[in-house]
């Protein structure tokens, strides 16, 4: 398999992403996996779908679709993507009823409201992502702050004449997800990375106002460092036992010869040494006897500070053979390995933190099991 490094580089972007969330995937890159790599799929995941790119592109070249999202931001604005669950005129009816709201001159005094009191599922998770859209990053809560908001959902909400089959979303643990055994056809995911940026400080302020806790989705969060702040170094040995729990969900939920499709972060800075995430995520996938790495790429991009950005691509395919999962000592073993080796060129000042976390690392736990209580779908009238 040959791929296109222009595609990969997205030399000749024409698209931009639908929806602002931080670390997205570009539609354009997803475009060009579905169509030229997972062409025969029917069925698609991404365990870490993130404001639903990979929802919203599979719906629209008509594929089946399920995401797994953590954090209470994104999953509401990927959720947007299951508007293609309606059918045609529901989909017209929900847009007309949003459109009719969003004429009011008062909607920063009763939109909150709305959102408790409305029946409507869908249009709780609308309503709400105008106020993520809107208010983003900042504090102020107002009527032009929410027709901005409204603005950008409307943008995506007329998509949907372009969705072709439907997208699922669920607000879960991709350690834990609830698909079916054997279901899927192709995974196609950014999965997390050593040291990652706390996402649930994304749209914070907007989130809480909403009702969410979001800092209960931050212990389950898989690379976040907050979970380690005497000792970073911990973080290797976490990373590599969720991932390795990922990687055996992944191998649960889909068919024989999916192609699993990751998009990673070459490498990570813990207290002045690097960490390559692929290779963990390589040497983890070894211990199973059912994922087969089929090609290995890499695509770079400039960063919004001009700095040039590398990114591994990693084509797994799953295998018949009998089922074997990785063990956590598997996974302990490989964070291990790559602290080990960062013994080569870690700080000095940073030393004894490293060879403290070696001592340490085989009683790391996993991250916690996500437990969130959700305000959309539990308020009760």
């Amino acid at each position: 398999m040959i791929l296109d490094q222009e595609r990969l580089n997205l030399t000749n972007k024409k698209r931009t992403s639908r929806l602002p969330w931080r670390g997205q995937f570009s539609p354009e890159l997803i475009e060009y996996f579905i169509n030229d790599i997972c062409d025969s799929s029917e069925t698609i995941y991404d365990p870490f779908c993130g404001s639903g790119t990979v929802l919203f592109e599979a719906s629209i070249t008509g594929k089946t679709s399920y995401g797994s999202e953590i954090n209470p931001a994104a999953w509401c604005l990927a959720s947007l993507s299951t508007l293609s669950q309606f059918p045609l005129n529901k989909q017209e009816s929900i847009k007309s009823e949003l459109r009719e709201f969003f004429s009011r001159t008062d909607i920063d005094s009763v939109i909150l409201k709305e959102i408790s009191t409305q029946k409507e599922e869908y249009i709780k998770l609308a309503l709400s992502s105008a106020i993520i859209l809107g208010m983003k990053n900042g504090k102020d809560f107002n009527a032009d702050v929410l027709k901005k908001g409204a603005k950008i959902l409307f943008q995506t909400l007329d998509e949907s004449t372009f969705f072709i089959n439907p997208a699922h979303c669920y607000l879960e643990d991709a350690r834990y997800n609830s698909l079916p055994d054997q279901t899927i056809d192709a995974v196609i995911t950014s999965p997390p990375y050593i040291n990652v940026f706390n996402y649930h400080q994304n749209y914070r302020p907007a989130i809480e106002l909403l009702g969410w806790k979001p800092l209960d989705a931050a212990k389950s969060e898989i690379g976040a460092n907050r979970k380690f702040r005497q000792n970073r170094f911990l973080t290797v040995i976490q990373y590599s036992i969720d991932m390795g729990m990922v990687l055996n969900e992944l191998v649960r939920v889909t068919r024989d010869k999916a192609k699993i499709i990751m998009v990673v972060g070459r490498t990570s800075n813990v207290l002045g040494a690097s960490f390559e995430n692929s290779k963990i995520i390589i040497e983890l996938a070894m211990y199973t006897n059912q994922l087969t790495l089929k090609n290995q790429a890499e695509r770079v991009f400039k960063n919004m500070f001009g700095e040039n950005i590398i990114e591994d691509i990693l084509i797994f395919e799953k295998n018949s053979s009998e089922k074997h999962l990785i063990e956590k000592q598997n996974s302990i073993n490989v964070g291990l390995d790559r602290l080990n080796f960062a013994l080569n060129h870690v700080p000095e000042k940073n030393m004894i933190l490293l060879q403290d976390a070696i001592k340490k690392g085989h009683s790391v736990m996993e991250s916690q099991q996500l437990s969130i209580s959700n305000p959309i779908v539990e308020f009760k009238e």
